[in-house]
């Protein structure tokens, strides 16, 4: 079936480049979501796709997109295959759409601060090249080194620079889609868009409603002036306040890293933590040493503790080491993502009113501790409103264990949207949290559905992803 497929492709679109590799269908079939983190979902992350489809350019993603459309045969998008929440893993036996090749850097234009690039192109990559050019990328995540801007659009990243910058998604200008009918979107190039912005559709959108090919992103001048600092706190709660009171001046430095962290052995996770925020401040100079001492100023007020800039380097200089382990390790490796489903730890990212931040965290204390879940963790990453938690246990569990452990992350999940908030705020929705989402939309699941049935009636872009059928 596979080989058919194959040649039908090769014969219709002669310069497409295809794979049915087994080793090239097994590394495609799921993203850096392991099983471990599923929980419900498992069974689902063992469908491997027909065959892989790299591109060269958007007119044969059209091409490929219309093809598959007309045959009603799934198609998944595919960047990096780093997302860790499993939205391009392949839950139907269908074509992977690998866009590594759609990597091209269209136009840089300082004056209008202005980028268009392929949805191909690895963040790293582009950064690297704008920085010759003056300037840098506004979205800096862990995975850096190895995530490819469309992907970090698709599901809305969130960066170490949010703080100043935004998500992914607040920082593009225009879109070029193909849409599953294998018409071209063609991307504005301004900020601000006449009547309703259809970018919004597809950041965000996992591949469900369209394939992105291409993205004019803002890219910022170089900053004039950085600066790092590290600041120490004696509980949790100081620091939420000592960021919320910056917050409320408007004083929203670029880098803001707040973590309580307790370490792995030990056995009681409200003693020995370390808590430490991180700020970075970017800018021109003055605004920049305005900022910094303000914001110490107010940390001070809160009990805040001054660390020093050599603490604050170091963050910062580590801050990508696990991307690029993941890159060593599997993309360079040439190993596909482990499917061991034992379970080691877990991370969950909440947005909510940061006036329900520290009730919420209490909570969420109360059930941790109840169902004997080790919290290893607790931070807020750019905003107050962005709140994440890790737990983790050095134990394997049983399928008892396994079901207590998704049941409670569901509970805190949950209680999350119940305080007006949603479940994740920073890798997507994927396979993890895919049974929660119509809960997390309420009504607007419906709106999503008309949607999805008006752009795609046949249903092949990513299906299942965001609930949709």
């Amino acid at each position: 079936m596979n080989k058919k497929l194959q040649n039908h492709l090769n014969k219709l679109i002669p310069e497409l480049n295809t794979s049915i590799d087994a080793e090239d269908l097994e590394r495609h079939s799921i993203d850096a979501l392991n099983p471990n983190r599923v929980f419900r979902a498992t069974k689902e992350l063992t469908v491997l796709p027909q065959i892989i489809i790299r591109p060269k350019n958007t007119n044969e993603v059209a091409k490929v997109v219309l093809f598959s459309s007309k045959e009603g045969i799934p198609i998944v998008p595919w960047g990096g295959g780093t997302g860790v929440m499993g939205a391009a893993a392949s839950i139907e036996c269908g074509m992977v759409l690998d866009l590594k090749f759609l990597n091209s850097i269209e136009s840089i234009d300082p004056i209008a601060q202005l980028t268009v690039v392929g949805a191909g192109i690895v963040l790293k990559d582009l950064n690297t090249i704008l920085k010759t050019h003056g300037m840098f990328l506004g979205h800096d995540p862990w995975s850096l080194p190895i995530a490819t801007i469309g992907g970090a659009i698709s599901t809305n990243g969130v960066g170490y620079l949010a703080g100043k910058y935004g998500s992914m998604g607040e920082q593009v200008l225009g879109l070029e889609v193909v849409l599953p009918s294998g018409e071209i979107l063609q991307p504005k190039l301004v900020s601000k868009a006449a009547g309703p912005n259809l970018n919004h559709l597809f950041i965000g959108g996992e591949g469900s409603f369209g394939i992105i090919t291409k993205a004019a992103i803002f890219t910022p001048k170089t900053p004039e002036h950085t600066s790092l600092r590290s600041i120490g706190f004696q509980n949790f709660e100081q620091g939420f306040y000592a960021v919320q009171e910056m917050q409320s001046l408007g004083l929203n430095p670029a880098v803001v890293d707040f973590a309580e962290e307790f370490p792995a052995e030990s056995k009681n996770r409200f003693l020995r933590s370390e808590i430490t925020l991180y700020l970075g401040f970017f800018g021109y100079r003055e605004e920049v040493l305005s900022q910094r001492r303000r914001a110490m100023k107010i940390c001070e007020g809160y009990g805040g503790k001054d660390l020093g800039q050599l603490k604050a380097k170091r963050f910062w200089n580590h801050r990508h080491d696990t991307g690029e382990r993941y890159k060593k390790n599997v993309i360079e490796g040439a190993l596909p993502p482990s499917r061991n489903a034992t379970w080691r730890m877990d991370y969950l990212h909440v947005a909510l009113p940061s006036s329900k931040v520290l009730e919420y965290r209490r909570e969420c204390q109360r059930l941790f501790e109840a169902y004997n879940i080790p919290v290893r963790e607790w931070s807020l990453w750019g905003r107050t409103d962005l709140f994440s938690f890790m737990i983790s246990n050095p134990s394997p569990l049983d399928d008892k264990q396994r079901i207590q452990v998704a049941d409670t992350i569901d509970q805190i999940l949950m209680l999350a949207q119940d305080l007006g908030g949603t479940m994740e705020y920073c890798h997507g929705v994927g396979m993890k949290h895919l049974h929660l989402f119509p809960r997390d939309q309420g009504q607007g699941i419906k709106i999503l559905q008309k949607w999805k049935d008006s752009v795609d009636p046949n249903g092949i872009l990513n299906p299942g992803k965001l609930g949709l059928r």
